[in-house]
């Protein structure tokens, strides 16, 4: 097994920069706050950025947990990983993450300042100090599960300007940010659900719109009437996509289901008219 770290002050860059790195040094795997890396994809582990306090983040990212530490052992096991980048912000940090995950000392040393120039260091510290934002070396999609309530945004990265490679990283701004937490209100989440069922012409009635928290998580339930005639399969379905897409788009939460009962099928006043006429 060969480990090699990656040292640079907090917001100086690193994560935006980690995935880069490891693969100009031909190691295939990552360590970076809690999460162990291969390419793109989040394999194990919790992020520290997730922790409601920088010292839970900072014991995440330590690997306090022995749970937690246990999971990714065990991932790198699974994966015959045999090359591994650990990021941190000090040596002594990254030879104590290797201890935890009982991995060899670090064979080498990369630091920011090998691969970033003062310039760009500065900025990334600048974006930290004054907007809070952070980077997870992987993309959105890898982690929206575990990041539930929080603004994510994808980043896309490309390594030089003739060679397109591309990767797509993830903006986030953790709770114990500069800016601190938020909170969405239960019935900002009822409003947003129910405005966006309203907008379907298929709906001719809205009876209730409920919205169940799960965790971080939450599950619509609505109870509606549609106009006689209505595809009932194709518009709930329509509904279900839209009511979670604009809540997550609007709140960053996660909408893990929307339950839709379909009570009554209405006739059209004008239907009902001609009926009445023949």
């Amino acid at each position: 097994m060969r480990t090699v770290g990656f040292v640079g002050k907090s917001g100086s860059g690193k994560s935006y920069r980690v995935t880069e790195v490891a693969k100009e040094n031909g190691i295939s795997f990552m360590i970076d706050d809690g999460l162990l890396i291969s390419g793109n994809r989040a394999v194990a582990g919790i992020s520290a950025k997730g922790e409601k306090t920088k010292y839970a983040s900072v014991k995440r990212a330590l690997f306090f947990s022995k749970a937690h530490a246990q999971e990714v052992m065990r991932a790198i096991k699974k994966e015959n990983a045999e090359s591994i980048l650990i990021v941190g912000t000090s040596v002594d940090m990254v030879e104590k993450i290797a201890e935890a995950l009982h991995l060899p000392k670090p064979e080498k040393i990369i630091y920011i300042t090998d691969v970033a120039t003062e310039e760009e260091i500065e900025t990334a510290q600048k974006i930290r100090q004054t907007e809070g934002k952070h980077v997870i070396p992987v993309p959105t999609f890898e982690i929206r599960k575990d990041f539930s309530g929080y603004w994510l945004d994808p980043l896309q990265i490309f390594r030089t300007p003739t060679r397109r490679e591309e990767s797509e990283k993830t903006l986030i701004r953790p709770t114990y940010s500069y800016f601190g937490d938020f909170t969405i209100a239960h019935g900002v989440l009822v409003t947003i659900g129910a405005k966006e069922t309203r907008s379907f012409k298929e709906v001719s009635k809205i009876w209730t719109c409920g919205a169940e928290e799960v965790g971080r998580n939450v599950i619509f339930h609505l109870e509606l009437n549609l106009w006689y005639g209505t595809d009932i399969p194709k518009t709930t379905e329509k509904i279900r996509k839209r009511v979670a897409d604009t809540v997550n788009e609007m709140t960053a939460i996660l909408v893990e289901d929307v339950i839709i009962t379909v009570k009554s099928l209405d006739i059209r006043q004008e239907s009902r008219k001609k009926s009445l006429t023949k």
